[in-house]
């Protein structure tokens, strides 16, 4: 299957097809409509919006169209379509954003200046390489993909994610000498997860956000991987072998408590007031 039929395949999930979108839109002949986001990557859930991006001369000329709520962003504005079976998230960005925001980061990964605690950041720049150009895909190839810079952006993600665990092996270690066996395990965890991160990185999957870590696993199991099992086994422990009946249960468990702490700290907070 060619990557624009599987793009178009995780559209026709939600019942939409590419067209649907430009239609929505109706952009002006020289701006430039892009999908990215979980939908187009294959990970979506009953939950996630389809990202959509307009790079545009004048993204003023869109606003006071319909009846949307204007939401600001980090380079422009965005109006949510609820007409469809998923949340369609449209944002307009200008192209001198676009640019500056391209430039900026492109410096810094040839500098290795990246700040990964900018995850907003390193989050739009992986949307931008990970991009289904739907509208101006010439133009999008001339302006915007020489401004890219993937492979040393892999690499240094790679990295960045192996640091990380490096420093969680050495927290690890420290705690079991002390006898900490909790955050030893804690630390342990953490050190694996890190460390898978970094691999994927070196297939492209650079987006910060953890929620996504088994189904990009899962994504790449076809390849054979031999320490995935092993993974599995270490990272869910018992839980692998729970009917999906209890662990649902637990999850729910867990989200309740989380609510219930939520609250106690509001009640707190209160009372620093």
């Amino acid at each position: 299957m060619t990557i624009l039929k599987t793009y178009e395949s995780y559209l026709r999930k939600h019942n939409l097809k590419s067209k649907d979108i430009i239609n929505e839109v109706q952009p002006n002949s020289e701006d430039i409509i892009f999908l990215s986001g979980s939908v187009i990557e294959g990970f979506s859930n009953s939950s996630s919006d389809l990202d959509v991006y307009v790079l545009a001369v004048d993204p003023m000329f869109y606003k006071n169209r319909g009846n949307a709520q204007v939401n600001r962003t980090l380079l422009g504005y965005e109006q949510d379509i609820f007409s469809y079976d998923i949340v369609i998230s449209i944002q307009y960005v200008s192209f001198k954003k676009a640019f500056e925001f391209l430039n900026e980061m492109s410096n810094n990964i040839i500098d290795n200046n990246l700040d990964y605690s900018n995850s907003r950041f390193i989050e739009l720049y992986h949307r931008f390489l990970r991009s289904y150009v739907i509208f101006g895909e010439g133009k999008f190839t001339s302006l915007i993909s020489p401004l890219l810079e993937n492979k040393e952006f892999i690499r240094l993600s790679a990295y960045n994610r192996m640091r990380f665990s490096e420093n969680r092996h050495d927290d690890s270690i420290g705690s079991l000498e002390s006898g900490d066996s909790f955050t030893a395990y804690i630390s342990a965890r953490e050190c694996l997860e890190k460390a898978v991160e970094s691999f994927l990185c070196t297939y492209g999957e650079t987006n910060p956000k953890q929620k996504w870590l088994i189904k990009k696993i899962n994504n790449l199991n076809k390849l054979e991987l031999c320490w995935v099992k092993e993974f599995q086994s270490l990272y869910f422990g018992q839980l692998l072998s729970l009917e999906s009946e209890e662990l649902d249960k637990k999850t729910i468990e867990m989200i309740k408590l989380s609510t219930q702490i939520r609250n106690m700290t509001i009640e707190k907070l209160g009372e620093v007031e």
